[in-house]
């Protein structure tokens, strides 16, 4: 494995394979995604003909290289949108791809799907399936809602599913 040094003073690792080729390619630059706070591998090019940009992300190169299917999203296994070496990386959906994010940091269950009804003074299991949210149902301890998401997640996102503890949070 290789470093590509990034801006921001940050590193991308990859494959002896891949280095040369994308060492090549130019500059590459610290993206961090609006939405999920992960850092990626960025290149931008400014298109003459019509004075605009073209941005492109390392680990679908990466990705492309290795054959496999970039018609859909490119997740990392271990979530580091930095370590893009092809072991890492693995064509999925958007919804296997919920399967495999980091812990919410405002989460006060210490479980992921796990959050306490105030009103009903239980602990609610509850999980997204295809950007619709499910109730697993409500239970007395958080620990019995957590075995519950837990395995409505491995039936419904089988290799995608990371299992979570509280210290696996977003920053």
């Amino acid at each position: 494995m290789k470093t590509i040094p990034l801006t921001r003073g940050r590193v991308a690792i990859v494959d002896d394979l891949d280095y040369y080729f994308l060492v090549q390619i130019g500059r590459w630059h610290v993206h961090v995604s609006q939405k999920s706070k992960v850092l990626y591998a960025r290149h931008t090019v400014r298109l003459a003909a019509t004075g605009g940009y073209f941005c492109f992300f390392m680990h679908t190169l990466v990705a492309q290289r290795a054959g496999l299917d970039i018609s859909r999203t490119i997740d990392h296994k271990d979530l580091d949108g930095l370590h893009n070496v092809r072991d890492n990386l693995r064509p999925a959906s958007l919804g296997e791809q919920r399967g495999n994010l980091a812990m919410q940091s405002n989460n006060t269950s210490g479980y992921r799907g796990v959050t306490y009804s105030k009103s009903g003074r239980r602990w609610v299991a509850s999980i997204r399936i295809n950007t619709k949210l499910h109730e697993l149902g409500r239970f007395a301890t958080r620990e019995e809602a957590a075995e519950v998401y837990r395995a409505a997640a491995i039936k419904n996102f089988g290799e995608f599913y990371r299992d979570l503890t509280a210290t696996d949070t977003e920053e």
